[in-house]
C-alpha cells in the first residue's frame, strides 16, 4: 500500500469528519483534552448503560484519528520495512494497547511493499 493509498483510505473513511464545518473547533476540543493529560476526555469510551458511543465522543475520536493516525501509520510503516529483512517471512503480530489502529495499519502498509506475508 503506498503512502497515498494509506491518506485516501483514511480520507475517505472520515470524509464527513473532515469536511465538518467544526472541524477545527473539534480539533482544539481533542488538543486542549490531550495538552491537560485528560485523556478520558479525548479518547470517551462507550456508555456501559448501552454500550455506545454518543455522537459528540465519536466526533471527537474520529478528529483524533484525520489528526494523528495518518504520519502514525507512514512512521510506523517505513520502521516495519527497514527491520522486515530480519523478520521470518510468515509473521503473526499482535497489537495491543489503546488504540493499535495505526501500527494495523502500518503493519498492512508495510507488508504489502515487501516480501511478508501478515496472517
Amino acid at each position: 500500500m503506498k503512502d497515498q493509498a494509506v491518506l485516501d483510505l483514511i480520507s475517505s473513511s472520515f470524509s464527513s469528519t473532515l469536511s465538518s464545518p467544526r472541524f477545527g473547533e473539534n480539533l482544539q476540543t481533542v488538543k486542549t483534552h490531550l495538552y491537560n493529560r485528560s485523556f478520558s476526555e479525548a479518547f470517551p469510551t462507550a456508555k456501559p448503560e448501552d454500550d455506545t458511543v454518543d455522537n459528540e465522543s465519536q466526533t471527537l475520536l474520529e478528529t483524533y484519528v484525520v489528526r494523528w493516525v495518518p504520519t502514525r501509520v507512514l512512521c510506523y510503516a517505513r520502521i516495519f520495512e527497514r527491520i522486515a529483512s530480519f523478520l521470518p517471512e510468515e509473521l503473526r503480530a499482535v497489537c495491543i494497547g489503546a488504540g493499535c489502529g495505526s501500527e494495523s495499519l502500518a503493519f498492512r502498509a508495510a507488508f504489502n511493499r515487501t516480501r511478508m506475508v501478515l496472517k
